[in-house]
Protein backbone atom coordinates (compact mmCIF):
# COMPACT_ATOMS: atom_id res chain seq x y z
CA UNK A 1 0.00 0.00 0.00
CA UNK A 2 3.16 2.38 0.62
CA UNK A 3 4.16 1.73 -2.55
CA UNK A 4 1.45 2.25 -4.23
CA UNK A 5 1.06 5.92 -2.76
CA UNK A 6 4.41 6.41 -3.28
CA UNK A 7 3.96 5.76 -7.05
CA UNK A 8 1.32 7.74 -7.55
CA UNK A 9 2.97 10.45 -5.93
CA UNK A 10 6.04 9.83 -8.18
CA UNK A 11 3.27 10.30 -11.38
CA UNK A 12 1.72 12.99 -10.41
CA UNK A 13 5.00 15.04 -9.66
CA UNK A 14 6.50 14.27 -12.79
CA UNK A 15 3.15 15.06 -15.18
CA UNK A 16 2.85 18.70 -13.08
CA UNK A 17 6.18 19.47 -13.42
CA UNK A 18 5.92 19.06 -17.21
CA UNK A 19 2.71 20.68 -17.50
CA UNK A 20 3.91 23.94 -15.19
CA UNK A 21 7.51 23.98 -17.23
CA UNK A 22 5.18 24.22 -20.28
CA UNK A 23 2.51 27.04 -18.89
CA UNK A 24 5.39 29.34 -17.15
CA UNK A 25 4.38 33.17 -18.62
CA UNK A 26 5.35 36.44 -17.20
CA UNK A 27 6.79 35.52 -13.46
CA UNK A 28 4.52 37.25 -10.42
CA UNK A 29 5.72 40.85 -9.48
CA UNK A 30 5.52 39.83 -5.74
CA UNK A 31 8.77 40.45 -3.86
CA UNK A 32 8.33 37.19 -1.78
CA UNK A 33 8.66 35.16 -4.97
CA UNK A 34 12.11 36.52 -5.68
CA UNK A 35 13.55 33.88 -2.88
CA UNK A 36 15.80 30.84 -2.69
CA UNK A 37 14.95 29.87 0.73
CA UNK A 38 12.27 31.21 3.37
CA UNK A 39 12.45 30.31 7.06
CA UNK A 40 8.75 31.19 9.11
CA UNK A 41 8.38 31.09 12.79
CA UNK A 42 4.37 30.73 13.38
CA UNK A 43 3.33 31.80 17.13
CA UNK A 44 -0.58 30.20 17.03
CA UNK A 45 -2.56 30.18 20.04
CA UNK A 46 -5.64 27.73 18.76
CA UNK A 47 -9.02 26.82 19.55
CA UNK A 48 -8.29 23.18 21.19
CA UNK A 49 -11.17 20.66 20.70
CA UNK A 50 -11.02 16.76 20.94
CA UNK A 51 -12.71 13.62 22.04
CA UNK A 52 -10.74 10.35 23.19
CA UNK A 53 -11.83 6.68 23.23
CA UNK A 54 -9.52 4.38 23.83
CA UNK A 55 -10.15 1.11 26.11
CA UNK A 56 -13.15 3.02 27.97
CA UNK A 57 -15.31 6.23 28.21
CA UNK A 58 -15.16 8.89 25.46
CA UNK A 59 -13.21 11.46 27.35
CA UNK A 60 -13.35 15.46 26.61
CA UNK A 61 -9.83 16.38 27.93
CA UNK A 62 -10.95 20.21 28.26
CA UNK A 63 -13.89 19.64 30.09
CA UNK A 64 -13.13 16.33 32.14
CA UNK A 65 -9.63 16.53 32.68
CA UNK A 66 -9.36 20.53 32.46
CA UNK A 67 -6.75 21.25 30.04
CA UNK A 68 -6.31 24.52 28.21
CA UNK A 69 -5.82 25.61 24.67
CA UNK A 70 -2.29 25.48 23.71
CA UNK A 71 0.10 28.11 22.85
CA UNK A 72 3.65 27.04 21.29
CA UNK A 73 5.79 28.08 17.79
CA UNK A 74 5.42 25.82 14.16
CA UNK A 75 8.55 26.31 12.15
CA UNK A 76 8.02 26.39 8.21
CA UNK A 77 10.19 26.66 5.53
CA UNK A 78 11.10 25.75 1.75
CA UNK A 79 14.06 25.62 -0.40
CA UNK A 80 13.52 26.78 -4.09
CA UNK A 81 15.18 24.17 -6.36
CA UNK A 82 13.92 25.45 -9.56
CA UNK A 83 11.97 28.66 -11.64
CA UNK A 84 8.86 26.20 -10.49
CA UNK A 85 9.35 23.51 -8.20
CA UNK A 86 10.25 23.56 -4.02
CA UNK A 87 10.96 21.26 -1.04
CA UNK A 88 8.60 22.54 1.61
CA UNK A 89 8.52 21.05 5.44
CA UNK A 90 7.11 22.63 8.84
CA UNK A 91 6.46 20.96 12.17
CA UNK A 92 5.16 21.85 15.59
CA UNK A 93 4.65 20.27 18.74
CA UNK A 94 2.07 20.86 21.96
CA UNK A 95 2.21 19.94 25.50
CA UNK A 96 -0.79 20.25 27.37
CA UNK A 97 -1.05 19.37 31.15
CA UNK A 98 -3.40 19.71 33.93
CA UNK A 99 -4.73 18.50 37.35
CA UNK A 100 -8.15 18.12 38.42
CA UNK A 101 -10.93 16.74 40.67
CA UNK A 102 -13.05 14.29 38.50
CA UNK A 103 -16.98 15.42 38.15
CA UNK A 104 -17.52 11.88 36.72
CA UNK A 105 -16.33 8.36 36.44
CA UNK A 106 -14.05 7.76 33.24
CA UNK A 107 -12.21 5.13 31.53
CA UNK A 108 -9.08 5.38 29.89
CA UNK A 109 -6.73 2.28 28.49
CA UNK A 110 -8.17 -0.07 30.49
CA UNK A 111 -8.02 2.18 34.34
CA UNK A 112 -11.34 3.61 35.40
CA UNK A 113 -11.38 6.23 37.47
CA UNK A 114 -13.94 7.25 40.15
CA UNK A 115 -16.02 10.71 40.35
CA UNK A 116 -14.32 12.65 43.24
CA UNK A 117 -10.90 11.13 42.05
CA UNK A 118 -7.89 13.90 41.35
CA UNK A 119 -6.06 12.72 38.57
CA UNK A 120 -3.40 14.27 36.55
CA UNK A 121 -3.08 14.35 33.06
CA UNK A 122 -0.81 15.22 30.11
CA UNK A 123 -0.11 14.47 26.68
CA UNK A 124 2.49 15.90 23.63
CA UNK A 125 0.52 16.68 20.45
CA UNK A 126 3.59 17.02 17.18
CA UNK A 127 2.88 17.31 13.50
CA UNK A 128 5.04 17.62 10.85
CA UNK A 129 5.31 17.06 7.48
CA UNK A 130 7.62 16.98 3.88
CA UNK A 131 7.16 17.32 0.54
CA UNK A 132 7.40 18.92 -3.06
CA UNK A 133 4.94 21.89 -4.22
CA UNK A 134 4.92 22.63 -8.09
CA UNK A 135 3.88 26.03 -9.26
CA UNK A 136 1.84 24.55 -12.16
CA UNK A 137 0.34 28.08 -13.21
CA UNK A 138 2.35 31.88 -12.38
CA UNK A 139 1.24 35.13 -13.75
CA UNK A 140 1.59 38.86 -12.76
CA UNK A 141 -0.32 38.52 -9.87
CA UNK A 142 0.61 35.14 -8.19
CA UNK A 143 0.39 31.65 -8.42
CA UNK A 144 -1.33 28.21 -8.14
CA UNK A 145 0.37 25.29 -6.95
CA UNK A 146 -0.23 21.76 -6.28
CA UNK A 147 1.87 19.79 -3.71
CA UNK A 148 2.18 16.31 -1.94
CA UNK A 149 3.37 16.03 1.94
CA UNK A 150 4.00 13.00 3.78
CA UNK A 151 2.10 14.08 6.60
CA UNK A 152 2.70 12.94 10.47
CA UNK A 153 0.02 13.06 13.59
CA UNK A 154 0.99 12.29 16.98
CA UNK A 155 -0.28 12.26 20.17
CA UNK A 156 -0.05 10.18 23.40
CA UNK A 157 -2.28 11.37 26.08
CA UNK A 158 -1.50 9.44 29.88
CA UNK A 159 -3.74 9.83 32.70
CA UNK A 160 -2.90 8.85 36.39
CA UNK A 161 -3.62 9.40 40.18
CA UNK A 162 -1.73 8.24 43.27
CA UNK A 163 -4.05 5.60 44.35
CA UNK A 164 -4.85 3.82 41.01
CA UNK A 165 -1.31 4.67 38.99
CA UNK A 166 -0.92 5.70 35.31
CA UNK A 167 -2.86 4.69 32.48
CA UNK A 168 -1.13 5.01 29.19
CA UNK A 169 -2.77 3.52 25.69
CA UNK A 170 0.34 4.39 23.68
CA UNK A 171 1.03 6.54 21.31
CA UNK A 172 -1.81 7.59 18.62
CA UNK A 173 -0.05 8.20 15.47
CA UNK A 174 -1.42 9.02 11.53
CA UNK A 175 1.11 8.54 8.90
CA UNK A 176 -0.26 9.59 5.84
CA UNK A 177 0.60 10.97 2.14
CA UNK A 178 -1.47 14.56 2.01
CA UNK A 179 -1.97 15.88 -1.17
CA UNK A 180 -3.30 19.73 -1.54
CA UNK A 181 -3.37 23.44 -4.01
CA UNK A 182 -2.18 26.50 -2.65
CA UNK A 183 -3.25 29.71 -4.50
CA UNK A 184 -1.83 33.17 -3.96
CA UNK A 185 -2.67 36.71 -5.24
CA UNK A 186 -0.51 40.11 -4.93
CA UNK A 187 -2.51 42.78 -4.18
CA UNK A 188 0.67 45.20 -4.45
CA UNK A 189 4.31 43.92 -4.98
CA UNK A 190 4.63 43.73 -1.34
CA UNK A 191 0.93 42.30 -0.07
CA UNK A 192 -0.07 38.86 -0.58
CA UNK A 193 -3.06 36.50 0.22
CA UNK A 194 -2.99 33.13 0.62
CA UNK A 195 -5.22 30.70 0.37
CA UNK A 196 -3.91 26.52 1.44
CA UNK A 197 -5.78 23.40 1.89
CA UNK A 198 -4.48 19.84 1.67
CA UNK A 199 -5.54 16.28 3.20
CA UNK A 200 -6.45 12.86 3.13
CA UNK A 201 -8.15 9.79 4.77
CA UNK A 202 -7.66 6.01 5.37
CA UNK A 203 -10.05 3.99 6.30
CA UNK A 204 -7.48 1.73 8.84
CA UNK A 205 -5.65 4.83 9.69
CA UNK A 206 -7.74 7.74 10.34
CA UNK A 207 -8.54 11.05 8.69
CA UNK A 208 -5.80 14.65 8.43
CA UNK A 209 -6.68 17.91 7.06
CA UNK A 210 -5.16 21.24 7.12
CA UNK A 211 -5.75 24.46 5.92
CA UNK A 212 -4.89 28.10 5.86
CA UNK A 213 -5.62 31.55 4.50
CA UNK A 214 -2.86 34.44 5.26
CA UNK A 215 -2.03 38.06 4.47
CA UNK A 216 1.80 38.19 3.83
CA UNK A 217 3.86 42.15 3.90
CA UNK A 218 6.84 41.94 2.74
CA UNK A 219 9.68 43.85 4.43
CA UNK A 220 11.57 44.51 1.75
CA UNK A 221 13.78 40.95 0.19
CA UNK A 222 14.82 39.39 3.20
CA UNK A 223 11.93 39.95 5.48
CA UNK A 224 8.07 39.42 5.61
CA UNK A 225 5.23 39.15 8.73
CA UNK A 226 2.18 37.64 8.16
CA UNK A 227 -1.37 37.26 9.64
CA UNK A 228 -3.49 34.12 9.37
CA UNK A 229 -6.16 31.63 10.68
CA UNK A 230 -5.50 27.73 10.32
CA UNK A 231 -7.27 24.62 10.59
CA UNK A 232 -5.84 21.53 11.78
CA UNK A 233 -8.22 18.65 12.06
CA UNK A 234 -7.09 15.12 12.64
CA UNK A 235 -8.74 12.02 13.31
CA UNK A 236 -6.59 8.45 14.82
CA UNK A 237 -8.90 4.98 13.82
CA UNK A 238 -6.17 2.47 14.56
CA UNK A 239 -7.04 0.67 18.75
CA UNK A 240 -9.96 2.84 19.38
CA UNK A 241 -11.32 6.51 18.29
CA UNK A 242 -9.65 9.66 18.62
CA UNK A 243 -10.20 12.98 17.25
CA UNK A 244 -8.26 16.38 17.63
CA UNK A 245 -8.94 19.87 15.79
CA UNK A 246 -6.74 23.05 16.76
CA UNK A 247 -8.44 26.29 14.71
CA UNK A 248 -7.28 29.71 15.21
CA UNK A 249 -5.23 32.86 14.37
CA UNK A 250 -1.49 32.97 14.14
CA UNK A 251 0.93 36.16 13.76
CA UNK A 252 4.48 35.04 12.07
CA UNK A 253 7.76 36.31 11.11
CA UNK A 254 9.63 35.08 8.03
CA UNK A 255 13.57 35.70 6.91
CA UNK A 256 14.21 35.27 3.18
CA UNK A 257 17.49 34.25 1.37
Amino acid sequence: MRSRWFGLFFAILVLSTDWAHGQQSAPPVGIGEQARFEFELRRWRPRFRSEIKVGGDSIDPKADLGWEDPRDFEYVGFLRLGRWIKIRGSGTLFKFEAAKTLEREISYGGVTFPEGSTVASSMDLAYYKAGVEVEVFKFREGFISFFADYSVFEAEPIIGSPDLGVANAGKQEIKLPTFGTKIRMYLTPALAVTLEGEGMKKDSTGVITDWYVAATYSLGNNFAVSFGYRNLYAKWLKAGRATYRLEGYYFSGSVRL
